[in-house]
């Protein structure tokens, strides 16, 4: 049998005093009330603090750059070298200079085609997201990934210099 503790009559409940984490169950008013597990609790906390940050960093979300200046490699970029001469992949490459929160940017747009979209002209402003390493730039509602460019990226097309990185390089100018 189970005694609920009651205000008037002092009685304890003596099956819930040995099981302290069973929810608990008193009348009162004619309303059930149960306590919730402290495990239950620290998982909806987590799950709330969870859903802010999510919120919060699609607050950011895309914002406006300007497109400075571009640069086509039209040969595309060096794959290897027979000797002195570079070997191309004849996909085309372009490097966007962007002017994002005061800063400028370079980053590769990569074009199997050749296509190079007339939204990112020189001079116009472009939806843009930053993330890691690279900018995801946006046409309408497609989005493009473009890695941003580091020195290291280029190399003198009259010399196979090894360099610092693992991508295939395009000619400096």
């Amino acid at each position: 049998m189970t005694q609920c503790v009651s205000a008037a009559d002092g009685n304890l409940d003596q099956q819930h005093e040995h099981q302290p984490n069973r929810a608990r169950q008193t009348t009162r008013l004619g309303r059930k009330r149960q306590r919730i597990n402290p495990m239950k609790r620290t998982l909806i906390a987590m799950v709330v603090v969870a859903a802010n940050l999510v919120a919060a960093s699609a607050d950011e979300g895309l914002q406006k750059a300007k497109v400075v200046s571009i640069k086509k490699f039209s040969q595309g970029r060096i794959v290897y070298w027979e000797g002195r001469t570079p070997i191309f992949d004849g996909n085309p490459v372009y490097d966007l200079t962007l002017d994002w929160q005061g800063k400028k940017y370079v980053v590769r747009y990569e074009s199997l085609t050749g296509y190079f979209p007339r939204a990112w002209e020189s001079g116009k402003d472009i939806q843009v997201k930053r993330e890691r390493g690279r900018f995801i730039l946006y046409r309408g509602d497609e989005a493009v990934p473009a890695r941003e460019v580091s020195p290291n990226d280029c190399v003198p097309a009259y010399s196979p210099v090894a360099s610092g990185s693992t991508t295939p390089q395009v000619p400096c100018e």
